[in-house]
């Protein structure tokens, strides 16, 4: 089951253009961060996670019962340590903040792709697509986890997802399992 999931992830990925610029919010122990650099390539990868404790998602995944600061200090702390050569170099760029406080350390327009994987309650999938839309060139992907109603989120973020292809200028290019993305048009206006 995990695999399946993981091969959902990542062949959303062949959507991104090789060596562009991208970013993924939700980065947790950056699992997923390392496939990234593998199969899209991107010459830059920002990397956003607060690593903050939040006692009002515990029922989520990864908020569940027995995690606290210091395990999300430590789970900082490996992703570092994972990603230190790349962000040494240059390619990678850990910024450890909310997904929209990281929207001041992104230029507009300048992101071939975006991974969404943050958190899945409503109001902050619909704040983490309006706001990364102005992140991403136009003909670039928005892509979105967890497409589906069976976890702990119910609807929020189909229905995030489904007003924002409605309101937005973008297209669905691909939905895959759970995996949902979207290409903004070549002729965009916010």
């Amino acid at each position: 089951m995990i695999k399946a999931i993981l091969d959902e992830r990542a062949s959303l990925l062949f959507q991104a253009r090789k060596g562009g610029i991208g970013a993924e919010i939700g980065v947790h122990e950056g699992g997923f961060s390392k496939r990234i650099l593998q199969y899209a390539q991107p010459e830059k990868l920002y990397l956003i996670d607060p690593w903050q404790y939040q006692p009002d998602l515990e029922g989520s995944l990864y908020g569940g019962s027995g995690l606290n600061q210091e395990i999300l200090d430590a789970r900082y702390a490996q992703v570092q340590k994972r990603f230190a050569k790349q962000c040494t170099s240059g390619r990678v760029n850990l910024l450890r903040m909310d997904s929209l406080a990281a929207l001041a350390h992104v230029e507009d327009n300048s992101l071939d792709f975006v991974y969404i994987d943050g958190d899945h309650r409503y109001p902050a999938v619909r704040a983490d697509l309006n706001g990364w839309f102005n992140k991403v060139k136009p003909g670039g992907h928005i892509m979105v986890d967890d497409y589906r109603s069976t976890g702990w989120w119910g609807t929020d973020v189909i229905r995030a997802c489904n007003e924002f292809l409605i309101e937005r200028p973008v297209e669905l290019d691909t939905k895959i399992g759970s995996q949902i993305a979207f290409k903004k048009h070549n002729h965009t206006t916010p």
